[in-house]
């Protein structure tokens, strides 16, 4: 972008730098079977903060798109997470996507699925941290952001 351009309107899509002094915290992953290619892949799902688990909405996935790229997420069988359009929201907006096809994996489903998995008592794995700010982390976003 020139450097004289307002970036404001493309701030959604900019990604989320922490600052130094924001925690590092544990994020856990949710296997996911893809709507488009059935193949399996990893959702970034949440962060964990003091022991509890906080489910990554769009800014937070932005956050952590500042700091693990496509390649380290792949390691762990994540599929990338960048702005994609919903049609359900009508805007784009931060998402995960499957790693075979890069499809959106839709917030509110994965949101279900993570309170479903909260309610069982199921442990998620631990697949990578990173530096969150607890402000974005704890906003009351709509799953569907």
């Amino acid at each position: 972008m020139p450097s004289d351009l307002d970036v404001e309107p493309f701030a959604r899509w900019l990604t989320l730098l922490p600052s130094d002094r924001d925690p590092i915290l544990p994020i856990a992953g949710l296997l996911q079977r893809c709507w488009k290619c059935d193949e399996n892949t990893v959702a970034v799902i949440a962060c964990e903060d003091e022991g509890q688990l906080v489910f990554s909405h769009a800014e937070v996935l932005q956050v952590i798109a500042s700091q693990l790229s496509e390649s380290d997420l792949a390691t762990f069988g994540a599929g990338p997470l960048r702005p994609r359009f919903s049609r359900a929201l009508g805007h784009s907006a931060w998402s995960n996507g499957c790693l075979a096809c890069g499809a959106l994996l839709g917030g509110f489903s994965l949101f279900e699925d993570f309170a479903e998995c909260q309610s069982a008592g199921v442990v998620l794995p631990v697949i990578a941290s990173a530096r969150i700010p607890l402000d974005v982390l704890y906003d009351e976003a709509d799953p569907e952001d």
